[in-house]
């Protein structure tokens, strides 16, 4: 089975009804209704069939760690982990979009080559160890 194309950013938010301009150092976006994160397709967990299955939206170690935002601030991460706050307050719906990164072997993301165009519907839940994250409902095409 062939790969979806890639499409830009700008063209999957504004599917989903952004229609102000995502700077690039923003990883998560605001609906109003709902948090869409952006969830680097490598990074994860899948089933056995190779569906998604989860993504880290905040972990004790590696990426989207509070102690590591504490100690190497970056806008990107703090507002990512205020929209957290949000979705485990109940006041959004977590979403999610998806990157292709340029190297995936790469532990830091090194760009994207494109997204694919669909959006992640789901649910967080918290692991024994205080993460957090985004469990896959339903993959909606874009």
């Amino acid at each position: 089975m062939a790969s979806p194309k890639l499409v830009r950013r700008k063209n999957i938010l504004a599917k989903l009804g952004v229609t102000e301009h995502a700077w690039r150092g923003s990883w998560s976006h605001d609906l109003g209704d709902s948090i869409v994160f952006d969830a680097w397709d490598h990074k994860w967990e899948r089933d056995t069939h190779g569906h998604r299955t989860r993504y880290p939206l905040r972990t004790q170690h590696g990426h989207y760690n509070l102690i590591d935002l504490q100690q190497n601030p970056r806008a990107g991460h703090r507002r990512w982990q205020e929209h957290v706050e949000l979705v485990l307050a109940g006041s959004r719906k977590p979403r999610a979009i998806v990157p292709v990164g340029n190297d995936t072997s790469s532990t830091k993301n090194k760009g994207a080559k494109g997204w694919l165009p669909v959006a992640v519907e789901g649910h967080v839940e918290h692991g024994n160890q205080g993460e957090v994250w985004l469990c896959v409902d339903k993959e909606v095409s874009l």
